[in-house]
């Protein structure tokens, strides 16, 4: 199932080189909480900020549009003149003006307003989706955060649980071996530890889970 998921072929051989009992979980993993700009991690917001930021400059490229507009233009040229063919080339007249052209638009039409006045409604479009984008990535941090919480003081419940079941097999185990308890009392602890070791595991994969959820929220995941 594990290869599966992963996209692995079955066929293939899998070694794990991590145990579960390696794994650190911990409160300060969810310490980050305390910095506000958090989102800025998250690569979806970064696109909508690099998007709004190409809506401002298309505003500012249709304002010009209204600026006056000064161009520079010079002409040099030579030409050859003579009344015989054979002098043609000896006597060139030069010629050449350097001037400026000032283009003052007075009326564009209502066309280039219309199109500035789209583009900045564009503008508060941009600016209204990053402002939800940021509240809907600061709840789904918060939310993470909690979960993982919640999960890690569950798991902290369910590691105690089974260490209470293994002692009480171990107690079991003596007090049947002494006479003082029966077979049914050891098969009963066995049935209860297996329990807590299951649940202690569905917990321990909870765990995993929501910490894995937390890193995406904080950006983390790259």
């Amino acid at each position: 199932m594990l290869k599966f998921q992963m996209g692995m072929p079955i066929d293939n051989n899998l070694i794990l080189k991590e145990k579960l009992e390696n794994i650190q979980l911990d409160e300060t993993a969810s310490d980050a909480v305390a910095d506000t700009a958090v989102y800025r991690n998250r690569i979806e917001y970064n696109l909508l900020e690099t998007q709004e930021k190409l809506y401002e400059y298309d505003v500012k490229r249709k304002k010009g549009q209204f600026l006056p507009k000064l161009t520079a233009n010079a002409s040099y040229a030579a030409s050859y003149q003579n009344n015989t063919f054979g002098k043609l080339y000896s006597t060139n007249f030069p010629s050449s003006y350097v001037g400026l052209t000032l283009n003052v638009p007075i009326f564009t039409g209502f066309q280039h307003v219309n199109q500035l006045k789209e583009s900045q409604i564009t503008v508060q479009k941009a600016q209204n989706n990053l402002m939800t984008a940021r509240n809907a990535l600061n709840l789904e941090l918060n939310k993470a955060r909690i979960t993982y919480l919640n999960g890690l003081q569950t798991l902290n419940d369910q590691k105690k649980n089974r260490a209470l079941a293994d002692e009480v097999l171990r107690v079991s185990k003596i007090k049947y071996e002494q006479g003082v308890g029966s077979s049914l009392e050891v098969i009963q602890a066995q049935t209860a530890l297996q329990d807590a070791d299951n649940t202690y595991i569905q917990g321990l994969y909870d765990a995993l889970v929501s910490k894995v959820d937390l890193d995406k929220a904080y950006g983390r995941i790259k």
